[in-house]
């Protein structure tokens, strides 16, 4: 999960989809052959598909934003995912702190899923409020 954000970022995030489907729009005028026009369509559809839905996830955000029903599921879902994430890290990072006390990690599909609903949960407004840390800070 850590991974494919890293790779999000890296790319450029939402923005980059716009310069992809530029590219391949032009690998598409240059096309040669039936094969690749086809292949360059299957690629613009793929990403128009993929821009649609971040603006369709954009737009959700906005509307359930200040919607105490959201704010009372982000505590529900988020907390217990947060703390748990917390206590491994602290159990991990410092062994013999707390003797006689074990957080176990969760298992593979648990903890991407974990990982997701923090980051969808937390990460946005994180990122939020870093940006306009270093924006009053300038």
């Amino acid at each position: 999960m850590i991974a494919r954000l890293l790779a999000w970022l890296l790319r450029g995030g939402g923005r980059a989809i716009a310069a992809r489907l530029a590219e391949a729009h032009t690998a598409r005028a240059a096309a040669a052959t039936e094969a690749d026009r086809l292949q360059a369509d299957l690629r613009i559809r793929a990403l128009e598909a993929e821009e649609a839905a971040a603006a369709r996830l954009a737009d959700l955000r906005r509307a359930t934003a200040g919607q105490w029903e959201m704010r009372a599921l982000v505590m529900t879902a988020g907390l217990p995912a947060a703390a748990h994430f917390g206590a491994v890290c602290l159990d991990s990072a410092l062994p013999g702190l707390f003797p006689g006390w074990v957080v176990q990690a969760l298992p593979g599909p648990m903890a991407d899923w974990q990982g997701s609903i923090l980051l969808s949960l937390f990460g946005l407004s994180a990122a939020k409020g870093v940006a306009a840390v270093l924006a009053a800070r300038r």
